[in-house]
């Protein structure tokens, strides 16, 4: 199913997120619940959208998804803000799947 690795889909900031940041909402990843991505899903809702489909939209978002410092991916470092975030179950659930990709 994976043929690529959270750090290229993620980036480098990938390599220091933690299961603990993820069940805590501290893994400092935009959220996929926009109203852009919502209004896509609701237009095309017989579509099925993969789990690595919405972590490159999260790779992908543009400015006014209220990115902070860096880029759209990372609203803050990993482990340095709380913050719900959708994206993080997302995650936290292929890792208790063993669906993961390395890295």
């Amino acid at each position: 199913m994976w043929n690529t690795t959270f750090v290229e889909v993620l980036g480098a900031n990938a390599t220091n997120i933690t299961v603990g940041n993820l069940i805590r909402m501290q893994a400092g990843l935009a959220d996929f619940d926009v109203p852009g991505f919502d209004n896509y899903v609701l237009t095309h809702g017989d579509q099925v959208h993969a789990p690595l489909e919405i972590l490159k939209l999260v790779a992908s978002f543009p400015g006014e998804y209220g990115c902070r410092d860096y880029n759209c991916t990372y609203v803050c470092e990993p482990g340095t803000c709380t913050m719900y975030s959708s994206t993080n179950f997302l995650i936290a659930g292929l890792v208790l799947l063993g669906n993961a990709p390395e890295g």
